[in-house]
């Protein structure tokens, strides 16, 4: 009986951590820029393309997560930071370098969390982790190819 209430604590905030990682992603800069039109040189316009095929990958980790969690009460939509609404009509340049550091930052949270849930971590939880990094350096491989000489 006691260890049924000891699973139910870890699991419970083990749901707890996901919905903040499921925040945490549902509020990135990548998921915002879907919203952002930014300047692209004509040279640039597949490198857009790609950027917009990194949010879709993002969003499918995000609408998996929020599926694997226990409660159907889940409000990410709207917590994309303020400092976010000064990014349309903005260099994609710009932008992706503002990403890449928003991410920066989200990926080593996530880092955290991931280490902190170890115990009774569901594996999506590590996979997420992991796409994520992928992102980064797909992000990061993006801005080097939009700077090199054309």
């Amino acid at each position: 009986m006691a260890g049924d209430a000891v699973d139910q604590r870890l699991s419970q905030r083990t749901n707890e951590r996901l919905r903040d990682v499921l925040s945490l992603l549902g509020g990135s800069l990548l998921q915002y820029s879907r919203h952002c039109s930014p300047w692209v040189p004509h040279h640039a316009e597949p490198i857009l393309a790609a950027l917009m095929e990194l949010v879709e990958r993002q969003n499918e980790s995000i609408h998996e997560l929020a599926r694997s969690l226990e409660t159907n009460v889940v409000d990410f939509a709207a917590r994309s930071s303020d400092d976010f609404t000064d990014m349309h009509y903005v260099s994609l340049d710009f932008l992706l370098e503002r990403i890449i550091a928003d991410l920066s930052r989200r990926v080593a949270r996530l880092k955290a969390d991931v280490v902190d849930l170890e115990i009774g971590l569901p594996p999506l939880a590590r996979q997420i982790l992991d796409r994520e990094i992928i992102i980064l350096d797909e992000l990061r491989s993006l801005k080097r190819h939009l700077n090199e000489p054309h």
